[in-house]
């Protein structure tokens, strides 16, 4: 009775098994992250697929890629002397520039400059992946400002304006382990699974969270909706303040009253899109404090 042999293992074909299943994963995740949207979208939105986000996403594909170069250098090794024999004269046994090594040259070539000039089918290649990132803008995926999940939540309420104590214990109610105010909603989607963005939409969403409001003084509210100048939005802090003789200083106590963080520089529009109001209501709010200190502001 014969005994079959044991097999050895071969290197070369595992070498070339790995490149196989390198170049698969590196298809997989390079196509991932064509597709998906830019970073700041992703980690607001809590994207994932397969369950990895997209930073795992991206670390796959990198460390794949150093994977795959190791593995590209033992299969140049191992099959050397195929590779030579592409590169050599069959007659006189000399290299020569063959046919097949021009056009694998020129197609590496062609492949640089294109990626580098972006002349088409590359450049329409890359606007595609660009059309396909941006389609992620056009849904409710914005984060309030840049890398808003990795504020904590005190920082994140002073932003926006909402009341800290009652957020915390609308995160509590769904289910969330919030224990204190140092806490970022990165950190709550990590414990919870919920998203940055949908744990903002809850807080956002409860009208406990609602900062008390400002009075305004009726008069003045009609007066600067009637009155207030056309490019409000347009206009900077400092400069609503220099035209109507405001203190800048009584302005900014006014707003950050309300909850609202803003600098003499930056424009109504971009203050009341931090905090989800209008330049008008932002100029009542101005005018109120004004009217408040004792001197009226004159709309």
């Amino acid at each position: 009775m014969s005994v079959a042999p044991t097999r050895s293992f071969h290197v070369r074909g595992f070498v070339s098994l790995f490149l196989t299943l390198n170049a698969i994963l590196l298809t997989i995740s390079g196509l991932l992250l064509y597709v998906i949207p830019e970073g700041r979208v992703a980690r607001w939105a809590g994207w994932h697929f397969l369950g990895v986000d997209k930073g795992g996403w991206e670390a796959m594909h990198t460390i794949a890629s150093f994977a795959f170069v190791v593995a590209v250098i033992f299969h140049i090794l191992y099959n050397w002397k195929v590779l030579l024999f592409y590169l050599r004269n069959r007659a006189t046994r000399a290299f020569s520039l063959k046919g097949e090594l021009l056009v694998s040259l020129g197609l590496t070539g062609l492949l640089v400059f294109g990626s580098i000039s972006l002349f088409p089918p590359f450049g329409t290649i890359m606007e595609l992946g660009g059309r396909l990132k941006e389609a992620w803008y056009g849904q409710d995926v914005q984060a309030p400002y840049g890398h808003a999940e990795q504020s904590p939540l005190r920082v994140l309420a002073s932003r926006q304006g909402f009341d800290l104590t009652a957020a915390i214990e609308v995160l509590r109610e769904a289910g969330v382990s919030v224990t204190s105010g140092e806490q970022s909603l990165e950190e709550l989607y990590a414990l919870s699974g919920i998203s940055p963005m949908a744990l903002y939409n809850a807080i956002q969403d409860d009208p406990r969270t609602l900062p008390a409001p400002v009075p305004v003084n009726p008069e003045l509210r009609d007066d600067a909706a009637a009155v207030a100048p056309s490019g409000l939005g347009r206009m900077s802090l400092e400069q609503v303040c220099r035209e109507h003789g405001i203190a800048l200083e009584h302005a900014l106590q006014a707003l950050r009253h309300q909850g609202i963080v803003a600098q003499g520089s930056e424009t109504l529009r971009v203050i009341g899109e931090r905090a989800g109001l209008t330049p008008t209501r932002i100029y009542e709010l101005i005018g109120a404090a004004e009217t408040d200190s004792g001197s009226r502001l004159e709309l």
